[in-house]
């Protein structure tokens, strides 16, 4: 494809530079805001679903660099890693018929300014760079975001609602009830999923307890052991999403099970 848009930049401006040498650009004596960093990230697909407190997340995670002139700051065909706000300065973009041939001279396709942006695509795939960017003879002052933060973005956001979730639910149990909010946040944070097949002995009774589980999907039944019944086990309860159990556990790690939970369908805890 060699359409401009297909190389994914915001702000361009189509406009030809002379090519004579721009002054070198210099940095801001102010560093661009939060709230600006957010607006500008506002603008960019991958970032359109997020809350605004998911934009100042992704915004915190945005690092400054530089690139002295004419120097490539992403090249056509490479797998690419880092999405760029331009900060400062003018980038060229070029593209070549055949990246791999050393001789081509590469098209130049416009010029981007600042606050454009590009290389969002290596966030969200594996894709190589379908153009090369490079700083002008001015030179360039970027903000960079690499993949492994966007990711770590992503798992913050994905998991923020579980979090908050599990600290609401580590109010009710008594171990944890005088504990603060944010000591509550920090334990859910530190909790692992786990997933069950159905008819699964999460805890059995009479053996020792290790773990304290609190169900996110699925469900579960309680049973004691009693001779009186046909398959030797008496149901004396159910758990269902947000319910917990093996809380004692935690104070006491020898103490036995006094009970059986046995997974109805697919559980997570």
């Amino acid at each position: 494809k060699n359409s401009v848009a297909h190389t994914h930049l915001h702000g361009m401006d189509s406009e030809r530079l002379s090519p004579k040498a721009l002054p070198r650009v210099k940095k801001r004596e102010t560093p661009i805001s939060t709230k600006q960093l957010v607006d500008l990230l506002s603008k960019v697909t991958c970032f359109a679903k997020f809350s605004p407190e998911q934009m100042v997340q992704a915004a915190k995670k945005m690092t400054e660099e530089e690139f002295h002139p004419n120097t490539p700051v992403i090249r056509q065909g490479e797998i690419g890693k880092e999405f760029y706000i331009i900060e400062q300065g003018t980038a060229v973009v070029t593209r070549k018929k055949n990246p791999n041939d050393p001789n081509e001279i590469p098209q130049i396709l416009a010029h981007i300014n600042q606050h454009a942006s590009f290389g969002e695509t290596a966030l969200i795939s594996a894709e190589t760079r379908n153009a090369t960017v490079s700083a002008a003879s001015s030179g360039l002052i970027l903000l960079k975001m690499t993949k492994a933060d966007f990711l770590t973005v992503q798992k913050y956001i994905s998991e923020r609602p579980t979090v908050h979730r599990l600290a609401k639910i580590l109010g009710r149990v008594k171990v944890f009830k005088k504990m603060s909010r944010s000591k509550r946040v920090q334990i859910a944070r530190s909790m692992k999923p786990m997933t069950f097949p159905a008819n699964t002995y999460i805890c059995q009774q009479g053996q020792p307890g290790h773990t304290f589980h609190v169900i996110l999907r699925g469900g579960c039944k309680v049973t004691v052991y009693d001779g009186e019944f046909e398959n030797g086990e008496r149901t004396v309860g159910t758990l269902n999403p947000d319910d917990y159990f093996g809380e004692v556990a935690l104070l006491e790690g020898a103490q036995k099970r006094t009970a059986n939970v046995i997974t109805l369908e697919r559980t997570v805890t």
